[in-house]
């Protein structure tokens, strides 16, 4: 019997993540915290004009002679970096495959659950197989004895059958869990 038996309904669809909405009685902590973000991006953004002017006054360009290009020449000039540039503003950014490969590394360094909890589920399941083998043989003791003590009447055959029942849960539910635990680990 594989593991896929068991599943009668399908898993629920996934549903995006809703986005994060701070508590009513925070809510004007985080309007602070951002509007102080915004007036230190403000003042940065500022900071890096006024370098930038200082920067181009100290080194104006001497005049240099015009230069006649032909027909046949061209010449191609890069566009100078803008200070509004998203592409300077922004530090390295890590690309996407790069990030796949670290997390499949990373997974790959994990321990998956079923082998974490492998002895414990192992020593479970054996406690309950025992304890309901000696329940099963106590059920059947107590069966016997009630039919040779005619005046304790029916109650003890139904005790000791509802003893039974129990008893052969628990060692169904001990040997499950011993099969199906070997059975991940690769013994069976």
């Amino acid at each position: 019997m594989s593991d896929q038996d068991f599943n009668f309904t399908p898993p629920p669809p996934r549903r995006e993540r809703k986005e994060f909405e701070p508590p009513p009685w925070e809510r004007h902590l985080f309007e602070q915290l951002a509007t102080e973000q915004e007036q230190e991006q403000q003042q940065a953004a500022e900071q890096i004009r006024e370098q930038e002017q200082a920067v181009t006054e100290e080194l104006e360009p001497a005049p240099t002679p015009e230069i006649t290009v032909g027909p046949t020449e061209s010449a191609a000039v890069d566009p100078p970096l803008i200070a509004g540039d998203d592409a300077a503003d922004e530090g390295p950014r890590l690309d996407e495959v790069q990030l796949a490969s670290m997390l499949f590394e990373l997974r790959a360094e994990e321990v998956p659950a079923t082998q974490v909890y492998a002895r414990a589920t192992l020593v479970a399941g054996t406690i309950l197989l025992l304890i309901g083998i000696v329940m099963v043989i106590w059920s059947f003791v107590m069966i016997v004895v009630a039919l040779q003590r005619p005046e304790q009447g029916r109650s003890g055959v139904y005790i000791g059958m509802t003893v039974l029942v129990f008893g052969a849960g628990f060692a169904g539910i001990g040997a499950w869990f011993v099969f199906k635990t070997l059975r991940q680990q690769g013994v069976l």
